[in-house]
């Protein structure tokens, strides 16, 4: 199509057709050639003349004959447009104005079709036909080509619009290659519906999971439920956001003191510095005085046992003997079996300094037993006056022999004739009880100058004086203190041990602190593995080869023994040999195997230590399971969390704990807890209750058993970095921590263990008999088992009832006992309770032995060889009350009071022991020696399979270099650690550092090499139970009652509660005590009162409870202090952080009494 030069034509094909001038003129908007539109009405006839008419769309060539529709405004889609009234008439005063509206050219046939119907523009013409009459409304031939192209158009309208955004005509060739892509893209929108369909299908052939009603509902409710907590949690956000404003607000005014108490501190830095040289001044003081302190010191040095055992005073109205009044007065009735045991502590004296002479004194010797029982006072005084009147001139010759000047020979103050001490008799017949007692008094002081005398001229030692002759050596036989002679092989021990004072030797040198890091101290280990640890035992690589080899070598040994209940009561132990123990192993390990589970699957147990517990675990050691222990004391829940964390499938119980596995029902444990063995029976009403709901199968321990019949599995091979058991350990915070020990820790601890008592000669072996009632669950207990089994020794369980412990060892008899000091408190507490209560003539006997005894052990004696006359005597009641056999007293878990470790180790004629471990390092890594009394409130020297050094923690004040002695935290290397906590990567890398275990413990070494637990690096210490307890969490805890302003929590290790100091809220405790009206008075007085200190410890309880707080967490003695704590006091740092120090050397007092008064 072309346009004439003219601009009257339109020249198309050589034909030159005339073009309406008053019609608008533009370019197509694709080819941009120039386009003319032909009005309808006047090229009809045109059309038809043209060989148009009749033609269909298909067959008639559209190049010369075109129709303009407008585009209607809002149109609907999908439906064809139609020429507005009057549309195809312009004005020609519209020739020159720009096109507003957009045009679609069609052929008149199509046009024709085109009516304009009534509709939205009002309009009734219609479009001519292709006869030139009127169109009707009849369909024309081959009308459905039409309305596809009609379709075709509208579309290219459409795409031409959008991707243009000009709106332009086309010409027929642009329009028909438009039209050519539009098909090829139907098609490919056909085969996509296509695959569409078919995809459809397949997936509706396939099932498809739907939620019924109800379990929608229950995810909608869950789904509310939990819309419902976040709500709650934003609530409690914007809560605490408050408050931390109101903190923020508070901190500034805080800021601003600060700043008034930073002026205050130099002004007061000041004073302290002209304080500084006066006290100066007074220490050149002291130090003189110390000067003079020594050299008296040097003197007391030659006072030995008689002056501790024997302590007299005779300057008020009774001369005293150990405390015991010697005498009468009539206001002054005192009883007489105090006279008797003060009369029998003097003739003890007496007697002992005379016999040391012997055979001077030959003459018989009214001892402490004789007047003890007899009712003749007046003989037995008048004696005692004569022993020692000779006992005086004996040693006036004496100082004579020696040259000794006759002014200074010793003479007695008072003068002794017949029955007389200074004109006064010393008998009782016939007397006044005031010159009878006077007469006892002087006797006293003579005595105790004859003791003066005694301790300045002789060494007495006759434990280690050498007899003079055998007739020395019987006549001292019958003597209650005889001399002991000692060979050459002794006096060689005695100086070897007396030489070796340090039991520790350096491996590598102390380094200091780099890039921000702490210094470490020394490494040091055991001057027995100096040159290099002992290698462990060749054939033994796992826990199973220690049971195994011990099954071959003592096959018929006693093992396993539990006591026969009889009407209620226990009978005697009933025991299980080795090897009857092994069998029994082999078919519980041939049943777990029955049912899937095999090495390397997770096996729990839960219950008190009894002989099946055992079993259990030599079958999991057996075909290679992880030992995971199970029990509640962890918390609520802990059973749940440990059985869905360790993913354990079975779990053997004991038969009173079955309703506290089930507990942990509905949940993830049933995706892993498949069976469940008691150690007892089981009811029906549980098989199936536990089959029904939570599809566990349980069997009774008998039936269990009988699955393994018959059936014979191949125990898998073992490594020593196999993991053994899973150990969960009480954390203070959070959920408990799985520590995974290996066979290699377990063989490595045995090995230190056994190599650290045969260098002292004290050993296990086959007759040894161990009583376990310390957990099982705990790795105290475990090794201590493991170790006996090793050596083919026996191990007797309790009955599960801490009342029937000691009548458990009286029973059992056995050798050693590991135990807590709570328990070891308890039986200190019952022998100091019945010793106060048997009357003084036996407290009086008991404390002499006592001091008797100690003394020898402080002088480096065994404790059987300090005393054997008073442990027959006199301690071997105590002996036989916890079996008579007893000679090793382990304790562990917490710290051992000095006192009553040193009491413990005299009365019960067996070494009492502390250790320190942790379940990472595998139980035991000091352990302390035998008849080393410088080693009491020590944890002892490391064992001899472990590296130890000390790391400083600067920011406490301790230093592992230049400290004196170094202090620091405690840290261990060796093959015995941990191989890491179970799934907690994270955690593990927190305590493990260049193969060192951080401990988090503070200690401290001794000059021996003995290690001091001192203090604990993350404010986390153990109560006497063995319970650790995180002071800074419980403080945030109890902080958010509304009675406390501030809290201060201390806990003593050898106290099993916690007590606290409280800054309670002013007006909250003053609301209480006017609602209340049972106090009046100020805040002071209302903080004294002590039922405001109840009422505060209700609240706290309250917190406690509301957070589920275990126990030994909860405050069970409150101190209230209204002055809040402060920086003037130093109780608080810059940042308000609480200085702990401080803090108990501020309120020790107030805590000593809190202790006291529970």
């Amino acid at each position: 199509m072309k346009k004439n030069g003219s601009g009257t034509n339109i020249v198309d094909k050589g034909r030159i057709l005339p073009a309406d001038p008053n019609l608008p003129r533009f370019l197509c908007q694709n080819c941009r050639q120039n386009l003319c539109i032909v009005g309808v009405d006047s090229y009809a006839d045109k059309f038809l003349a043209s060989g148009m008419q009749g033609s269909s769309i298909h067959s008639t060539r559209m190049d010369n004959s075109f129709v303009v529709l407008p585009k209607q405004r809002n149109q609907t889609p999908g439906v064809p447009p139609r020429p507005r009234s009057g549309a195809m008439q312009t004005d020609a005063s519209q020739s020159g104005k720009a096109i507003d509206e957009s045009f679609v050219v069609l052929p008149p046939p199509a046009a024709s079709v085109y009516k304009c119907e009534p509709g939205a523009d009002g309009c009734g013409t219609n479009l001519p036909s292709p006869e030139g009459g009127p169109s009707n409304t009849s369909t024309q031939p081959h009308n459905s080509g039409f309305h596809s192209t009609i379709t075709v158009l509208n579309r290219a309208f459409d795409i031409a619009s959008t991707q243009t955004q000009v709106e332009q005509p086309l010409c027929l060739e642009c329009m028909r290659v438009l039209s050519d892509k539009l098909d090829k893209e139907v098609e490919d929108v056909n085969r996509d519906i296509k695959a569409y369909e078919a995809c459809l299908q397949r997936l509706e052939g396939e099932a498809k999971p739907v939620l019924t009603e109800a379990e929608f509902l229950k995810e909608k409710l869950k789904i509310e439920e939990e819309e419902r907590k976040l709500e709650a949690a934003i609530a409690e956000t914007e809560k605490q956001c408050a408050e931390v404003t109101s903190e923020l607000k508070e901190l500034e005014l805080k800021s601003g003191r600060f700043k008034e108490l930073e002026e205050r501190y130099w002004q007061e830095f000041n004073n302290f510095q002209f304080q500084l040289i006066s006290h100066q001044e007074e220490r050149d003081a002291i130090l003189a005085k110390i000067e003079v302190s020594q050299a008296h010191l040097e003197l007391l040095k030659r006072t030995n046992v008689l002056n501790d055992a024997f302590p007299i005073w005779y300057d008020g109205e009774f001369g005293t003997i150990n405390n015991f009044r010697l005498g009468r007065l009539p206001k002054v009735q005192v009883e007489w079996d105090e006279i008797n045991a003060a009369w029998g502590q003097a003739c003890l004296l007496l007697h002992t300094m005379a016999q040391y002479f012997r055979p001077k004194f030959q003459y018989p010797f009214f001892g402490p037993v004789n007047v003890f029982w007899s009712t003749r006072y007046d003989k037995a005084m008048t004696l005692f006056l004569t022993c020692l009147k000779d006992f005086a001139e004996f040693a006036n010759l004496k100082d004579k022999e020696n040259n000794i000047p006759p002014e200074k020979c010793f003479k007695l103050p008072y003068k002794i004739e017949n029955d007389k001490v200074e004109n006064y008799s010393i008998t009782q017949s016939f007397n006044k009880q005031e010159n009878w007692t006077k007469a006892l008094k002087y006797t006293l002081c003579n005595l105790k100058w004859a003791l003066y005398w005694f301790v300045g001229n002789t060494n007495f030692q006759p434990l280690t004086a050498t007899a003079s002759s055998q007739a020395q050596v019987s006549g001292a036989a019958g003597s209650l203190y005889s001399k002991r002679s000692t060979d050459s092989k002794e006096r060689e021990r005695m100086t070897g041990e007396t030489l070796l004072k340090k039991y520790i030797v350096e491996v590598e040198k102390a380094r200091e602190g780099e890039n921000g890091k702490p210094s470490i101290g020394p490494v040091y280990r055991n001057v027995l593995v100096e040159d290099g640890f002992r290698p462990l035992p060749q054939g033994f690589d796992s826990c199973w080869d220690i049971f195994y080899h011990s099954v071959k070598k003592y096959p018929n040994n006693r093992m396993l023994g539990e006591r026969k209940i009889v009407k209620g009561k226990g009978g005697p132990y009933v025991w299980l040999t080795y090897k009857e123990v092994h069998d029994t192993v082999l078919q519980v390990g041939a049943s777990i195997r029955s049912l899937g589970v095999a090495q390397g699957g997770r096996c729990g147990i839960l219950g008190a230590n009894c002989s099946n517990w055992v079993i259990s675990m030599q079958a999991c050691n057996a075909h290679g399971l992880f030992c995971v222990p199970l029990y509640d004391t962890l918390g609520a829940g802990a059973v749940q969390y440990i059985i869905s964390h360790a993913q354990i499938s079975i779990a053997f119980v004991e038969e009173t704990k079955i309703s506290e596995v089930l507990k942990s029902f509905p949940c993830s444990s049933e995706e892993y807890l498949k069976t469940i063995v008691s150690f007892g029976k089981v009811s029906m009403e549980q098989k199936e209750a536990a089959s029904a709901k939570f599809g566990v199968n349980m069997y009774s321990w008998n039936e269990f058993l009988q699955l393994g019949i018959n059936k014979k599995y191949e125990l898998p091979t073992k490594k020593k970095t196999d993991i053994c058991t899973i150990m969960y350990t009480s954390g203070t915070t959070g959920n408990p921590k799985g520590v995974m020990i290996s066979n290699e820790s377990i063989l490595s601890i045995i090995s230190g263990v056994n190599q650290q008592l045969e260098s002292m000669n004290e050993e296990f072996s086959e007759p040894d008999v161990y009583l376990s009632y310390l957990p099982l669950a705990h790795i105290f207990d475990r090794v201590m088992e493991e170790l006996f089994i090793s050596k083919g020794a026996s191990i007797g369980f309790w009955q599960k009832d801490i009342k029937r412990l000691l009548d458990d060892i009286k029973e059992l008899k056995p050798s050693v006992i590991s135990a807590v000091p709570r328990v070891l408190d308890r039986i200190y507490s019952g022998l100091v309770e019945k010793i106060s209560s048997a009357g003084i003539l036996k407290y009086a006997l008991f404390n002499a032995a006592y001091s008797y005894k100690l003394w020898y052990m402080n002088k480096g004696y065994k404790h059987n060889e300090a005393a054997p006359i008073f442990d027959k005597l006199v301690f071997n009641k105590v002996k036989e009350g916890l079996g008579g056999n007893l000679r090793l007293i382990q304790s562990g878990a917490a710290p051992l009071s000095p006192t009553v470790e040193t009491f413990l180790r005299v009365v019960t004629c067996a070494n009492v022991l502390q250790g320190y471990g942790l379940t990472e390092t595998c139980a035991g890594s000091f352990v302390a020696r035998p008849n080393e009394l410088s080693m009491i409130g020590t944890v002892g020297p490391p064992l001899p399979v472990v590296d130890v050094c000390l790391e400083s923690v600067p920011e406490m004040g301790y230093d592992a270099l230049s400290g004196t002695p170094p202090r620091g935290e405690i840290c261990i290397r060796g093959k015995c650690l941990f191989s890491g906590y179970y799934k907690s990567e994270d955690l593990t890398k927190e305590v493990m550092n260049d193969e060192w275990f951080h401990t988090g413990d503070i200690g401290e070494w001794q000059p021996d090499g003995s290690m001091k637990i001192i203090d604990r690096k993350k404010n986390i210490f153990k109560l006497s139970q063995g319970e650790y307890v995180s002071v800074e969490n419980l403080e945030s805890i109890y902080s958010l009652s509304s009675t406390v302003d501030a809290i201060w929590i201390y806990g003593n290790s050898f106290e099993s509660f916690l007590v606290a100091v409280v800054n309670p809220n002013l007006e909250s405790l003053k609301h209480w005590a006017d609602v209340n009206q049972v106090i009046s008075g100020d805040f002071n007085t209302i903080c004294e009162d002590p039922r405001a200190k109840k009422y505060i410890i209700g609240e706290l309880t309250k917190i406690g409870k509301e957070n589920k707080l275990k126990g030994f967490e909860f405050i069970k003695a409150v101190y209230l202090d209204p002055t809040p704590f402060d920086m003037e006091r130093d109780l608080l740092t810059p940042t308000f952080k609480k200085k702990r120090a401080k803090f108990f050397k501020y309120y020790q007092n107030v805590i000593e009494d809190m202790y006291k008064s529970k």
